[in-house]
């Protein structure tokens, strides 16, 4: 139990991560980097974007990202894979 616990903690943190990575030191989102990835459109309130909580280690919650921002469960999900994780990202209001 304490595992899975600090195994979400640790997907949770990576997401968050992830996420901090587009933007700029400013704190403002980096519009190239976006772009670059094929992220400009998505719908997603870039001002409070969070991996809010993660259910299992399968399932990832991340809040203000519209249901239908694809291209960002796809991104976040292509890259948890590189380091290993097999997760699910649900992007919800």
């Amino acid at each position: 139990m304490k595992e899975d616990i600090s195994k979400t903690l640790e997907v949770q943190k990576k997401i968050n991560s992830l996420i901090r990575s587009l933007y700029k030191e400013s704190g403002d989102v980096d519009p190239t980097k976006l772009k670059e990835l094929g992220l400009d459109k998505e719908p997603v309130n870039w001002g409070n974007l969070e991996c809010t909580y993660v259910e299992t280690v399968m399932v990832a919650h991340v809040g203000e990202a519209s249901p239908n921002a694809v291209k960002l469960k796809e991104w976040l999900e292509s890259e948890l894979s590189k380091e290993e994780y097999d997760i699910s990202v649900i992007t919800e209001w």
